[in-house]
C-alpha cells in the first residue's frame, strides 16, 4: 500500500510538472530560482558580522547575485512571451536579488568607512555637538575629496533606488528588514559629509521617499514605526528639527514603542534643546526623565543634556553641578562621563580659563582614552594653540597628541564605534601643524607593531597622504606594496590592491 501510494504521489507530481512546463517562461523561472538558491548558500557563508568574515565570501555572493541580474536582463526580450504569472514571479525574484545585493554592497561600503570616504567625527552624529566649532575634522577632508568616487557606494545607491521604485516591493509580501531600513540613513549621512561623490546626488530625496512611503503604506505596523524614527534621524541631519520632532512625537504614541519610550523622550528633548533652542520645553522633558525613568543610561544622558541646556540658558552654576554629579558617579558609562568632562572643559575655554580647560582635556585622554570625547580633545588643544599663534605650545601639544593617538590606535579598542577615525584625528592634528609627512611616517612606523586590520588601514592612510597631499607617488606606491606584503589577507588588502592598480598598474 505504501509503495502504491508513493507511486501515485509521484505520478500526480509529474503530471503537474508537465502541465507547468507548458507554461511560457517556466524554465527561465526554474533557472533563476536555482541561481538564487546557490547565491543564498554563498551568502550564508558570510558571518552575521561581515567585518569578521572573509571578504572573498562577500565577493562570491555579490558576483552570484550580479550574474542573476545580468541573466534576467538578457532574457528580458524573451520575457515578452512569458505568461503574466511567470513574468511577475521573475520580477519578484529579481527584486529579491536586488535587495540582497543592496545589503551586501552596504556591508562593503560600511567596511570602507575612513578608507575611501570622509567621516567628520562628532559632527552630524550627535545633536548636542552639532553647532560647536573646532571639534570636527576639516583639513583631513582634502585627503578624501581627492579620491575617485567610491564605486561600492554608487552601486549601493543605484540598487536601492531600483528597489524603492519597484512597485512589487509595496505589495507587502517581501520583507523590508532592519538592514535595508538602515541603508538610506547611512548613505544620506555620507552624502552630507562628502557631497555627491559617494552616492546619487538625489539620494536625500530618495531616502525621504523610502521612509515616507513605508509610513504611508504600513502606518500602524512595527516597520512603519521604525521607518518613522529613521525619517526623524534623516530630518535631524538636514536640520529639519520641527519635522523630526513631529515624527518622534508620533512614534511615541505607537503601540510598538515598548521599552524604547524613554529613549524617544530623550531624542525629543535633544531636538527641542539643541536643535530648536526651546530650552524650557527641553528642560521639562529632561527633568521628567531624570525623576521618573527606570533606565540608568537614559537618566544619565538626560542629566547630561539638562546640564548642557542649563549652560545654554546662562545657568552655569546649575550646569556645572549636574556635570559634576555625572563625573563623580560610579555607575555612569565612561562615554557619558567623558562627554560631561569635555563639555565642562569647553565651558572653561569659552570663559577664558584655558589652564583649567587644558587640564581637563588631557585628563579625559588619560582616564577614558577610548571615547569620542578623548579622540577629539587633543585636536581642540592643537587647534587652540594654532589660532592663538603659540607655535611652541602647538608643537608640544602635537607631540603629546601623537603619544595619545598612537597609544589608543595600538590598543585597537572595540569600545570606539569607529576605531579607524582615530587615525584621521592624528592626521588632522598634523595637517593643522602643516606637517602631513609627519602623520604619514607615524602611521607607517606604527603599522609594523599593529594587528592586521589596524596596520593595513594605517598603511593605506599613509599612502593616501603621500599620493593625495604630497604628490609623492614613489612613497605612496611603497606604502601600498608594504600593506599587501605585510597584511595580504585582511579585508582592506583589496583596497590597497585596487589603489595600486589604479595609480601604478605596472608596479606590482
Amino acid at each position: 500500500m505504501r509503495v502504491t501510494g508513493s507511486i501515485s504521489i509521484i505520478l500526480v507530481t509529474l503530471i503537474l510538472l508537465g502541465g507547468c512546463e507548458s507554461e511560457s517562461g517556466i524554465g527561465t523561472r526554474y533557472a533563476v530560482e536555482k541561481k538564487m538558491w546557490d547565491a543564498r548558500v554563498l551568502e550564508q557563508k558570510i558571518s552575521a558580522d561581515v567585518f569578521t568574515g572573509d571578504y572573498r565570501d562577500v565577493d562570491a555572493a555579490i558576483d552570484a547575485y550580479e550574474e542573476i541580474l545580468a541573466s534576467t536582463h538578457r532574457d528580458s526580450v524573451a520575457g515578452q512571451r512569458w505568461s503574466p504569472r511567470i513574468r511577475i514571479e521573475i520580477q519578484r525574484l529579481t527584486l529579491m536579488c536586488k535587495i540582497a545585493l543592496t545589503k551586501l554592497y552596504f556591508s562593503r561600503f560600511e567596511e570602507n568607512a575612513a578608507v575611501t570616504y570622509y567621516r567628520s567625527g562628532y559632527r552630524l552624529h550627535d545633536v548636542m555637538f552639532d553647532d560647536i566649532p573646532d571639534i570636527s575634522l576639516a583639513l583631513v577632508r582634502s585627503l578624501y575629496d581627492s579620491l575617485p568616487e567610491d564605486s561600492v557606494g554608487i552601486r549601493c545607491g543605484t540598487l536601492l533606488k531600483d528597489v524603492v521604485e519597484d512597485h512589487i516591493l509595496w505589495f507587502g509580501d517581501i520583507q523590508i528588514g532592519d538592514t535595508l531600513l538602515d541603508v538610506p540613513l547611512y548613505l544620506a549621512r555620507t552624502q552630507m559629509e562628502r557631497g555627491n561623490k559617494a552616492v546619487d546626488p538625489d539620494f536625500l530625496d530618495l531616502a525621504e521617499t523610502f521612509y515616507s512611503r513605508i509610513v504611508h503604506t504600513w502606518p500602524d505596523s512595527l516597520l512603519g514605526y521604525k521607518a518613522r524614527i529613521s525619517r526623524a534621524k534623516l530630518y535631524t541631519l538636514s536640520h529639519r528639527f520641527d519635522d523630526a520632532l513631529d515624527d518622534v512625537e508620533n512614534a511615541m504614541g505607537s503601540e510598538h514603542v515598548g521599552g524604547t519610550l524613554d529613549e524617544l523622550k530623550l531624542f525629543k528633548g535633544e531636538l527641542l534643546g539643541h536643535g530648536l533652542k526651546r530650552y524650557d520645553d527641553a528642560k521639562a522633558v529632561f527633568d521628567d526623565l531624570v525623576s521618573h525613568s527606570k533606565r540608568e543610561f537614559v537618566v544619565h544622558m538626560a542629566k547630561l543634556n539638562l546640564a548642557s541646556v542649563e549652560m545654554a540658558k546662562g545657568n552655569r552654576a546649575k550646569g556645572t553641578e549636574l556635570f559634576r554629579e555625572i563625573e563623580l558617579s560610579n555607575d555612569v558609562a565612561p562615554k557619558t562621563v567623558a562627554k560631561a568632562m569635555f563639555l565642562r572643559a569647553l565651558d572653561y575655554q569659552r570663559n577664558g580659563n584655558w589652564a583649567e580647560a587644558l587640564n581637563r582635556y588631557w585628563r579625559i585622554c588619560r582616564l577614558y582614552p577610548f571615547t569620542p570625547a578623548a579622540a577629539v580633545a587633543p585636536l581642540v588643544i592643537v587647534r587652540h594653540y594654532d589660532k592663538t599663534g603659540d607655535v611652541a605650545s602647538r608643537e608640544r601639544a602635537l607631540g603629546k597628541a601623537t603619544e595619545y593617538y598612537l597609544g589608543a590606535i595600538g590598543k585597537d579598542s572595540k569600545h570606539l564605534d569607529n576605531r579607524h577615525v582615530l587615525k584621521d584625528y592624528l592626521i588632522e592634528t598634523y595637517l593643522i601643524c602643516e606637517n602631513p609627512i609627519g602623520a604619514a611616517r607615524e602611521l607607517s612606523d606604527g603599522a609594523d607593531k599593529w594587528r592586521a586590520a589596524n596596520g593595513s588601514m594605517a598603511l593605506i592612510k599613509s599612502a593616501m597622504i603621500y599620493l593625495n597631499l604630497l604628490d609623492d607617488e614613489e612613497n605612496g606606491v611603497r606604502m601600498l606594496k608594504k600593506c599587501l606584503d605585510a597584511f595580504p589577507e585582511t579585508r582592506y588588502s583589496r583596497v590597497a590592491l585596487r589603489e595600486l592598480n589604479r595609480i601604478s598598474p605596472n608596479n606590482r
